[in-house]
């Protein structure tokens, strides 16, 4: 199903959460693969893909194909004042980084499109988006730490700290429990009614969106970050 759907839960730990739509129609990102990917070592169910083709982009942008060779010379690649450390996850609209952000000395999760936005209204509106999803206070959704553009790229910065996500989690948690799966799915949930609750779309939930503390508090990153074909 997908996270723009009225959602009912059986559960009692989903009890809490309250069903909500999506605010367009047609906005909201399949929560599917977050949910195949905890039931897989029950139903053998496969993560599913998004094969969607993009635009090329008109600008470089750092990427996962250069990987292999940076890693021959310097691994450690700039984006404004962010070290790229590594690519944590992407999806045919977004990428997410661990990067280091060199003004505060920490470590930051860096989300950005894999597409520009077309021109500087498309720039615009993802900002103003970005900040409608930035302004929002859960405790199942990231503190949004920066919100900027670098070289046309616009970009989303969460505090990374020492979570994992929950791509990371399900390496370290192979066989979770139906409980620890349920509850884990539930947060999601919950964060998710808050924001559409709010009138604000994740547009592109994926496992690299989530992080898990050492608590096993989930938190979703990158709200209402996807380039919509009409701004490319």
């Amino acid at each position: 199903f997908r996270d723009d759907s009225d959602t009912k839960h059986s559960s009692p730990a989903c009890r809490h959460v309250k069903s909500a739509s999506a605010p367009q129609q047609g906005r909201g990102a399949p929560i599917w693969p977050l949910l195949s990917a905890l039931i897989a070592p029950w139903s053998g169910s496969p993560l599913a893909s998004n094969r969607r083709k993009l635009a090329p982009a008109t600008h470089s942008m750092p990427t996962d194909e250069s990987r292999s060779t940076a890693a021959a010379g310097n691994p450690i690649r700039m984006f404004g004042h962010f070290e790229l450390h590594r690519l944590l996850g992407k999806s045919s609209a977004t990428m997410t980084w661990l990067a280091h952000d060199s003004h505060v000395k920490q470590q930051r999760m860096l989300s950005m499109p894999r597409v520009q936005p077309a021109d500087e209204i498309a720039l615009e509106h993802w900002m103003h988006a970005a900040r409608m999803g930035a302004r929002l206070a859960h405790p199942n959704l990231a503190p949004v730490a920066e919100i900027g553009v670098q070289d046309h790229w616009p970009f989303v910065v969460v505090e990374h700290a020492t979570a994992q996500t929950l791509s990371e989690w399900l390496v370290a948690h192979p066989n979770p429990t139906p409980i620890e799966a349920a509850g884990i799915a539930c947060q999601a949930l919950a964060g998710l009614a808050y924001a559409h609750e709010a009138g604000v779309a994740h547009q592109d939930l994926q496992l690299h969106h989530l992080l898990v503390d050492e608590a096993g508090r989930v938190r979703i990153a990158a709200l209402d970050i996807v380039v919509e074909p009409t701004q490319v």
